[in-house]
């Protein structure tokens, strides 16, 4: 928006022109009354340059919001006295006490070694070259074992091992406080030991020094007991296996050592693991249902019916508890008796006879319904019947038989189950070719 604009809306007509003359003239000074004209007026902080230009050299009425600086609370001066430090001489106690046992110059050397520190504020009982006791209380130690050539006859003889080999170890261990690493790389003696074999012998020496070594005689059983627990506590937290020790070495040596190949083929094997555990109970159900197919009709089970089907999911018979609950249903005296009333010619002519129940026969409406032999044909499941029918088409036979004798029925009922075992195998052999390319692609 410029000046034009906002002339045009506050209805103040055109803007003068200004002469040549007066655009050289200085600005008049907007100080009320005469006088020198003094230094430029200072732009307001705080508003836009266009708002500014539209304002002019009238000022705002209403006073612009200025930062305003924080006030806080003067710092109180505090008057310290300035304190006196002090550079003194100390011994180190704990040297001492790590080394007990050196005889020879250069250790008892660095016993009386005297180390200087600055202390403030030093007081009268600071002594220059006095023992600071301040964090030697801090100080700790293995306590490693001893022994003396009694105990080495008769309990530490190794036939790898020498007493001048079992000293120097020892020596190590109470100079470098069990820091087996240190003691093999200061080890000093011809045959080279490695670290293993340090720890190997001198946890086999404090076995035979803990389990060795007289108890002091206590009269009290428990006592007593307690003792010999500490004793047996104490001899196991000695153990080591060095046979143990050298093969996780190895194994982790191998395992830094592995090339990134490796490595993606150990991450493959564990994916398809965890793949093939979750996929667990999916495949066990499939290999229940090809064993079954591959057992053929009567490995298929019973029903908690009863009744056992055959491959086609129908009904093949009854079971002996169905026919007993059958029994139990009707009542006493409506056994049947199997061959009553049979003839010799009723095999040929394909006749099945009933006997004639005994007792008190059974309402009608509880009378098994008549039905064909045709009927009791095992059905084929829905998802196979089209392709069943399809093969028996192709050979040509015709599942509506013109003569649906026994014989017949059985032929046919047979047919059907071979068939409708092959198709199943044949879409689990389809199904396993499948998952066979697929992991061949994979590679």
């Amino acid at each position: 928006m410029t000046s034009r604009d906002v002339r045009d809306i506050m209805q103040l007509g055109p803007a003068p022109a200004a002469s040549s003359s007066s655009l050289l003239q200085p600005a008049p000074s907007s100080r009320r009354g005469g006088g020198p004209p003094g230094p430029p007026a200072k732009r307001l902080d705080g508003i836009t340059r266009e708002l500014y230009a539209l304002i002019g050299d009238n000022q705002p009425a209403l006073a612009l919001a200025q930062p305003v600086k924080p006030k806080f609370k003067e710092r109180t001066k505090a008057v310290r006295r300035p304190a006196h430090w002090s550079r003194i001489g100390f011994t180190n106690p704990a040297r001492a006490a790590a080394l007990t046992g050196d005889t020879d110059a250069e250790t008892q050397a660095r016993r009386k070694l005297v180390l200087r520190h600055w202390v403030k504020d030093l007081t009268s009982t600071l002594v220059d070259g006095a023992p600071d006791n301040k964090f030697a209380k801090f100080n700790t130690s293995s306590q490693p074992y001893s022994y003396n050539d009694a105990e080495y006859d008769a309990w530490l003889k190794a036939d790898d091992w020498t007493k001048p080999e079992t000293d120097h170890l020892f020596s190590l261990a109470r100079q470098y406080d069990l820091r087996f690493i240190v003691m093999a790389d200061r080890w000093e003696l011809p045959k080279e030991r490695s670290v293993d074999e340090l720890k190997n012998r001198y946890y086999a020496v404090c076995r035979a020094l803990a389990a060795n070594r007289p108890a002091p005689e206590v009269a009290d059983p428990a006592e007593k007991e307690k003792a010999d627990k500490a004793r047996q506590d104490t001899v196991a937290s000695f153990s080591f296996d060095i046979n143990r020790e050298t093969e996780r070495k190895n194994y982790l040596r191998s395992l830094l050592s592995r090339t990134p190949a490796q490595i993606a083929e150990e991450d493959f094997l564990y994916v398809e693991s965890r793949r093939i555990e979750q996929n667990y109970h999916k495949i066990a159900s499939e290999r229940a249902e090809l064993l079954h197919l591959l057992g053929g009709r009567e490995g298929v089970g019973i029903v908690g019916s009863g009744v056992q089907l055959g491959v086609g999911g129908g009904a093949k018979g009854i079971s002996q508890s169905a026919k007993d609950a059958e029994k139990r249903k009707k009542g006493p005296g409506w056994e049947m008796v199997a061959g009553v009333n049979a003839l010799p010619e009723d095999a040929a002519l394909c006749i099945e006879r009933h006997p004639i129940p005994t007792g008190i026969a059974p309402k009608a409406s509880n009378a098994p319904p008549s039905q064909l032999r045709s009927g009791r044909l095992a059905p084929v499941k829905s998802g196979l019947a089209n392709k069943v029918s399809a093969a028996l088409t192709e050979t040509g036979i015709s599942t509506s038989l013109i003569m649906p004798t026994k014989a017949n029925m059985s032929k046919l009922d047979d047919l059907q189950a071979a068939l409708t075992q092959m198709l199943e195998l044949k879409k689990a052999v389809d199904r396993i070719q499948g998952e066979i390319r697929v992991h061949k692609k994979k590679r």
